[in-house]
């Protein structure tokens, strides 16, 4: 993860910390790179923004409310832990980006992870080509 990598191994004490520190180092970070693939579940439309100037594409992945709660549902059974008070903002994020125009290709995150990976590849491929 390129927010643990830039913070010295450790995640970070915060969400804002997380959000407002940490993510741009590692998005400054990541532009540098040739070829990378950043995974990430919030990104600023500044982020976004940084990163498109260096060649990035955004790929949204998708996936509908139900499945959303189905994930979580399963997560806090098995892990202890849920992150759906986050469900709203992270709708209004997504919307932002798209108002933006920052989303340049979605996919389904309701497909079988191989495929899912292969998509993702996909663009990532093209945009590395179109980067030089």
């Amino acid at each position: 993860d390129g927010r643990v990598a830039v913070n010295g191994g450790i995640w970070p004490e915060s969400i804002e910390a997380k959000n407002n520190v940490i993510l741009p180092q590692a998005i400054e970070a990541i532009s540098q790179e040739p070829n990378a693939i950043f995974f990430n579940s919030y990104m600023t439309a500044d982020g976004a923004l940084s990163l498109r100037s260096n060649g990035f594409r955004t790929v949204l992945l998708q996936a509908s409310e139900p499945e959303l709660r189905r994930r979580d549902a399963q997560r806090l059974a098995a892990e202890g832990w849920s992150n759906f008070e986050w469900f709203d903002w992270h709708q209004e994020n997504i919307a932002e980006l798209r108002s933006g125009g920052f989303v340049d290709y979605q996919v389904s995150a309701e497909r079988e992870p191989s495929t899912l990976a292969a998509e993702i590849l996909q663009v990532a491929e093209q945009s590395a080509a179109t980067r030089g």
